[in-house]
């Protein structure tokens, strides 16, 4: 794929997410910069993003990290991947 095209692809999806009333996360992972490099991290990304997809384009539950957030005291330790149910639970 071209740069160009990547880049508008980007922008296409930047504009979705931002225009619409779905909230929007920051994430941060220890030692990576503006990119993925390692492993675990890159898989992380990929089920967060297919999660955040899934419950705001699908209508699937949410994860814990979308109703709770993921503290920094927390972070590397606690994934909170799980789905939260109607009832609250897991």
């Amino acid at each position: 794929m071209s740069a160009l095209r990547s880049a508008q692809i980007r922008i296409r999806t930047e504009h979705l997410i931002l225009s619409s009333d779905s909230p929007v996360w920051l994430t941060s992972y220890n030692d990576e910069l503006h990119w993925l490099t390692d492993l675990a991290d890159k898989r992380d990304w990929n089920i967060r993003l297919q999660q955040y997809f899934d419950h705001y384009l699908k209508g699937a539950p949410p994860a814990e990290w979308m109703v709770k957030g993921v503290p920094a005291t927390e972070k590397g330790e606690s994934l909170a991947l799980k789905l939260v149910t109607k009832e609250g639970g897991h």
